[in-house]
């Protein structure tokens, strides 16, 4: 039977694939002139357990905040709604992201690698003074999400990607496109457009092997590009496509040397022990 097409795939599996419900009402109170920080922090406060995650990870060392955040107002206040929208948005995914899978796919380190990508790119906007790193972070966390809905949706087929991937010299992208029909940045990105995120993340995950072809968010894709490879220096490769070289176009774009990469490198290890354990294991017990 053929495989769907990247929107059949979503459309089919909608049930499997959506974010939960608290996800969309935040986004509508954000977009809704009326509602204020107030009306945000009672909706989060309603899930205790949500209110606790969420606490930890702004008094994480990903924030780095001057004193601690006790209550979701305080939080809002200080890192803004759509900053901790985005950290609903993270919880939401990994969460449901997370179950066990065939035990070929090691998830944990796929989680680790994505987190870590998100760290490495959240350093790197931070080096380049943009607003609103978290944005960056989401980016990079995002990045290789359609590799792990392959695996939940299309086992048969995953599977035979890993044993046909063996070969580290292989086109990886190629050989997605003949067993799937479209590749794991494609599949990605519709996911990500689906849940209606804003074109500049969906464009780093979509152009985060080849930050060339972005056409309008041409930044973010080379952040998420190189900040792929500073996670990979961290932690081995986990598949072929991400034990590849750093684009020129990328490192000329943003005007990034070796020694900027050898400082991404060193912050983003220095950190990440501590976010991995607040952002996924802490979910994960």
């Amino acid at each position: 039977m053929a495989i769907p097409s990247v929107q059949e795939l979503i459309s089919q599996n909608i049930e499997l694939v959506a974010l939960p419900a608290i996800v969309h009402r935040i986004n509508a109170l954000i977009n809704d002139p009326n509602a204020s920080a107030n009306d945000i922090a009672v909706l989060i406060s309603q899930d205790p357990a949500l209110t606790a995650r969420l606490l930890k990870i702004v008094n994480s060392p990903l924030y780095q905040l001057s004193q601690p955040i006790d209550n979701i107002i305080m939080a809002i206040n200080l890192v803004g709604t759509r900053q901790l929208r985005d950290l609903v948005i993270v919880q939401a995914v990994i969460n449901r992201f997370s179950r066990k899978l065939d035990r070929s796919f090691d998830i944990e380190s796929f989680w680790c690698h994505s987190i870590a990508t998100g760290i490495a790119a959240k350093v790197i906007a931070q080096e380049l003074r943009l607003s609103n790193t978290e944005r960056l972070f989401i980016a990079g966390l995002l990045h290789d999400i359609g590799k792990i809905v392959m695996m939940q949706l299309l086992p048969r087929e995953s599977l035979q990607l890993q044993r046909a991937t063996q070969n580290n010299q292989c086109d990886l992208n190629s050989i997605e496109q003949r067993l799937f029909g479209f590749t794991h940045a494609e599949l990605g990105t519709g996911l990500l457009r689906s849940w209606n995120f804003p074109d500049s993340l969906i464009e780093a995950c979509q152009c985060h092997h080849t930050p060339e072809a972005a056409h309008i968010h041409s930044q973010e894709a080379a952040i998420t590009h190189i900040a792929n490879a500073v996670a990979n220096n961290i932690q081995a490769p986990l598949s072929p496509d991400d034990d590849s070289v750093i684009s020129d176009y990328a490192l000329r774009l943003l005007g990034i040397t070796s020694a900027h990469l050898e400082k991404f490198h060193e912050e983003a290890y220095q950190s990440l022990d501590d976010i991995l354990q607040v952002l996924y294991y802490d979910l994960a017990a």
